[in-house]
């Protein structure tokens, strides 16, 4: 395979690899009392006041030397060819990302947040923009389903328990942490699913969000162990995003992607276009009030995209959906890197050129357990 194996290709895996371990820029934006700040702006909310939401943040870290081996190899990689150039990007944006994890929750967070996520100009970022107001146009309907504790092992519907099968049957390396505060209701990391203590979901949201993340960003990230390029298992730039493009898809094949999920969605990215462009809690609440939003379930959206102070990572979802779908309808070969790693499409057909294959692996052999059966099924 060309291209592959320079001593400074593996020292960059292994630089990378840390780097995101210590920057953790997700984990980083969780406040220390979300729930309660969020209690106390309601409650004066329902008397008629007004209140700042006062978020609580964690200590920054001290990442100086990190970001200065992130720069120095990045000036070094960039000079490695076309595969070089990709592992620069990748180690420019977790410069990026750790430049935002020293200023999370202060004013120098937002123009950094710019840069990592922020509104585009294609087709694709006109398209989400439309279809994101049609999806907060669709009606709220009661749940049809009993809802159930989402970390609750003893409930057969539960996330937890229906994760837990799924990881069993697939016989997957994975295990699941129960954490309070998280962020979105379940998230990816390495070897774990993590789920959000105190939601409340019906049997039919658990089995989407058990697809979203095992299937759409657990399966990958299994799969890339065993490709030979090691920029495939650590992660191009832009993977993340283009990886819950592809996680969206998995949901609709599925059959998942109701009119709750898309009014969800569609929420989402117009909250996050409104807080990028500067929109406070007030504006925001106020505006998804527009579509039929609560108070409670506005901020909870507005906490979401204004983590760290403004993240708006939620921004990326139906872009990268569009993106997906596009590269399956005209370039499948592009899409199918996607489910064997961590590679933005517009890296995976970087590395086509150079010949490097999605199933490009370290040891011959029958495919691992968990990826035996029909792909992106079950669930």
């Amino acid at each position: 395979m060309p291209g592959v194996g320079p001593l400074a290709f593996r020292e960059a895996d292994a630089l990378i690899s840390l780097a995101e371990q210590r920057i953790d820029l997700l984990r980083r934006c969780q406040t220390q009392n979300g729930p309660a700040a969020a209690a106390a702006w309601l409650d004066s909310r329902r008397r008629g006041e007004r209140r700042r939401l006062d978020l609580l943040q964690a200590s920054p870290p001290v990442l100086g030397a990190l970001r200065a081996a992130l720069e120095r190899a990045a000036g070094e990689l960039a000079r490695l060819g076309a595969i070089g150039a990709l592992y620069a990007e990748r180690a420019r944006e977790l410069d990026l990302e750790a430049r935002l994890a020293e200023c999370v929750g202060r004013a120098a967070f937002v123009p950094l947040a710019r840069q990592r996520h922020a509104e585009g100009t294609g087709t694709e970022w006109v398209e989400a923009r439309r279809r994101a107001l049609g999806f907060c146009e669709l009606p709220v309907a009661p749940p049809r389903e009993p809802l159930h504790a989402a970390h609750d092992p003893r409930s057969p519907d539960s996330l937890y328990s229906t994760l837990a099968r799924e990881i069993g049957r697939l016989r997957l390396p994975l295990r699941i942490e129960v954490v309070a505060g998280l962020a979105s209701r379940a998230a990816c990391g390495g070897g774990v699913i993590y789920v959000r203590a105190g939601e409340r979901l019906t049997a039919t949201q658990a089995r989407r969000i058990a697809a979203h993340e095992l299937l759409g960003h657990a399966l990958p990230r299994l799969e890339a162990r065993g490709h030979a390029l090691g920029l495939v298992r650590v992660g191009s730039a832009r993977s993340s995003d283009d990886e819950e493009g592809r996680a969206l898809h998995i949901e609709a094949r599925h059959g998942l992607l109701d009119d709750e999920r898309k009014r969800e969605l569609g929420l989402r990215h117009t909250a996050a276009i409104a807080v990028a462009g500067g929109a406070d809690v007030d504006e925001c609440v106020a505006l998804l009030g527009r579509f039929g939003c609560g108070d409670e379930e506005a901020l909870s959206l507005y906490l979401r995209v204004a983590r760290g102070g403004g993240l708006c990572r939620e921004l990326e979802y139906l872009p990268a959906w569009l993106r997906f779908e596009e590269a399956l309808e005209h370039d499948s070969g592009i899409a199918e890197f996607l489910a064997h790693g961590r590679v933005s499409l517009d890296a995976a057909r970087v590395l086509r050129a150079e010949g490097v294959t999605a199933h490009s692996r370290l040891v011959t052999g029958n495919r691992p357990s968990y990826l035996v059966g029909p792909r992106d099924e079950g669930a």
